[in-house]
C-alpha cells in the first residue's frame, strides 16, 4: 500500500514538473529578446527549428539576397525576430534608420508578432523610420488582404494597417503560386515623383520577378496619401508604392527586386533562373528607395555658438537652426525649444506650429538671455520637434555652461539684448528669467 502510494505520488510529481518545465522551455524560447547593437537596416527573421512555410515566414533565400544587397550597397544590416519586436526594451528609433520586411508567409508573421510587437513597429515608423515591405512584407502592412476572393483584415491578423488600403493577390494571371512558378514582369514606372527623380526619367519599365505578391489598392478619400511609383505593365494596376505615414514613410512592394537573374552576387539560385533575364539589376532602385526611406521630411540641424561659455546675464549666441523640407509638399510641425539645468530640471518655452514649403529651406539665428541670479553649471540648450499627431521625429542639443559676470557686463548686455529684440521680425519667448530670441533669415529655395 505504501509502495502504490508512493509511486502513484512519484507518478503525479513527474506528470507536474514535464509540464512545468515544457511551459518554461517553449515560453523562455518564445520570449527570448537579444541586446541589439544597430545598424542602418533591420531586417526581420522569424526563421525557427522546422521548414518554411510550415513553422515560419521568411524566407531564406530573400533574406539572404537582402543582406548581399545591402553589403553591396554599402549599408549596414541587423537581424531582428519577433522576440526582439515583442519584448525588446531598446529604442529602435535610435538603432534602425529602416525596418525591412522580407518576403515569405504573412499569416507567421501575424502569428509571431504580437500587438506589442506591431505596436513598436508602428511608432518606429510615426517617429521617423522607414518601412521596406517585399511580397509578404507588404502585405503584412496594409489594412486588409484580398487572396482568392477573401478578406482578411483586423479580425483574422492583418493589423498592423500601415498602409491605408488593400493588398490583393494571388494573381494567377501572371504566376501560380501554388506551383512555386517564378515569372519576370514587367513594371511601368510612368509618374513623375521627387522619390525617385534622380534615379531615372520617366516614363521607363523595369524587369523585375515576381511570384505572388500584390497590387495595391488605396481606400477612398486616402488617394493622395499614396504615391504610386510602378503599376503592373497588363492592367496598370499599383505595384510599388510609397507613402508617409506618421513622421516616417513606407515603400511596399509587390515583385521582389532583391533577387538577381543576371548574376550570382544575390548568393541565390532559382529554379528556371538561368531562362530568366531582368534586363539589368534592380539594386540600384533599391538605393533609391532606401535614401527616401532614410532621409527625414524635415532635417533639422542645430548649430551651437562658437563660444558655449556665457557669464550670467549675458546672452549666449547666435546659434543657428536650419531647417529643410525633404518631400515636395507643405508640412507643418511643431518646434518646442527647452532648457537642461545642471540639476536635471527642465524649462520648456512655448511649443510653437509652424510649417515649410517641399523642397525649401530656412535658417534662423538664436540668442538666449541667461538670467542675472541663474545656477552655474552645464546646462543643455535644445529643440524638439514633433508632427502634429505629437510623434518626436527629432531632438537636437548642445551643451553649454554659465559662468558669474560683472555688472558693467550685465549693462552692456542690456543694450545688446535690446536691439536683438526690436529687430526686424524677432520672435521673442520667456520663461523662468529666461529670454529665448528667434530672427529669422530669408527661406532659400525659392524662385
Amino acid at each position: 500500500m505504501k509502495g502504490k502510494y508512493i509511486t502513484k505520488t512519484c507518478l503525479k510529481l513527474s506528470v507536474f514538473f514535464f509540464i512545468l518545465m515544457t511551459y518554461l522551455f517553449s515560453t523562455s524560447f518564445a520570449k527570448v529578446a537579444f541586446a541589439l547593437n544597430g545598424a542602418d537596416v533591420a531586417i526581420y527573421n522569424d526563421s525557427r527549428t522546422g521548414t518554411y512555410l510550415y513553422d515560419y515566414g521568411v524566407w531564406p533565400d530573400g533574406v539572404t539576397a537582402i543582406k548581399n544587397m545591402l553589403t553591396t550597397a554599402g549599408r549596414t544590416y541587423e537581424e531582428i525576430s519577433d522576440s526582439d519586436l515583442n519584448y525588446s526594451t531598446q529604442d529602435f528609433s535610435s538603432l534602425y534608420k529602416v525596418i525591412l520586411f522580407p518576403g515569405g508567409y504573412a499569416y507567421w508573421y501575424n502569428k509571431f508578432i504580437a500587438k506589442a510587437g506591431k505596436e513598436r513597429i508602428r511608432n518606429f515608423v510615426k517617429n521617423g523610420g522607414g518601412y521596406f515591405g517585399i511580397c509578404a512584407g507588404a502585405y503584412f502592412a496594409v489594412d486588409r488582404v484580398e487572396w482568392g476572393g477573401v478578406t482578411y483584415d483586423d479580425e483574422t491578423g492583418y493589423d498592423l494597417d500601415l498602409f491605408p488600403g488593400t493588398g490583393v493577390g494571388e494573381l494567377r494571371k501572371i504566376a501560380d503560386y501554388y506551383a512555386g512558378k517564378w515569372v519576370m514582369y514587367t513594371f511601368n514606372f510612368e509618374n513623375e515623383n521627387s522619390i525617385l527623380s534622380s534615379y531615372k526619367t520617366v516614363p521607363y519599365s523595369e524587369d523585375i520577378i515576381y511570384l505572388g505578391g500584390p497590387y495595391f489598392k488605396t481606400d477612398k478619400g486616402s488617394e493622395s496619401k499614396v504615391t504610386v511609383l510602378a503599376t503592373f505593365a497588363d492592367d496598370g494596376q499599383p505595384g510599388i508604392v510609397a507613402f508617409q505615414y506618421g513622421s516616417g514613410k513606407a515603400v511596399l512592394f509587390g515583385p521582389h527586386p532583391e533577387i538577381e537573374e543576371d548574376s550570382d552576387r544575390d548568393g541565390v539560385t532559382l529554379d528556371g533562373e538561368d531562362e530568366m533575364n531582368d534586363n539589368g539589376s534592380d539594386w540600384e532602385l533599391v538605393g533609391h528607395i532606401l535614401n527616401w526611406l532614410e532621409t527625414p521630411i524635415i532635417s533639422h540641424t542645430l548649430t551651437p555658438p562658437s563660444k558655449i561659455t556665457v557669464p550670467r546675464g549675458r546672452t549666449l549666441g547666435p546659434f543657428t537652426v536650419e531647417e529643410t523640407n525633404n518631400g515636395s509638399s507643405f508640412y507643418n510641425f511643431y518646434v518646442q525649444p527647452y532648457i537642461t539645468k545642471p540639476d536635471k530640471t527642465t524649462v520648456n518655452f512655448s511649443k510653437i506650429l509652424t510649417g515649410i514649403d517641399g523642397g525649401k529651406t530656412r535658417t534662423h539665428s538664436h540668442y538666449l538671455s541667461i538670467p542675472t541670479r541663474s545656477e552655474l553649471g552645464t546646462f543643455t540648450y535644445g529643440v524638439k520637434l514633433t508632427d502634429t499627431s505629437g510623434n518626436l521625429f527629432d531632438n537636437d542639443s548642445f551643451d553649454f555652461t554659465v559662468v558669474s559676470g560683472s555688472s558693467t557686463v550685465k549693462r552692456k548686455n542690456y543694450r545688446k539684448l535690446k536691439g536683438l529684440i526690436n529687430s526686424t521680425g524677432a520672435q521673442v519667448e520667456k520663461t523662468n528669467g529666461y529670454i529665448l530670441i528667434n530672427v529669422p533669415e530669408k527661406e532659400r529655395g525659392e524662385e
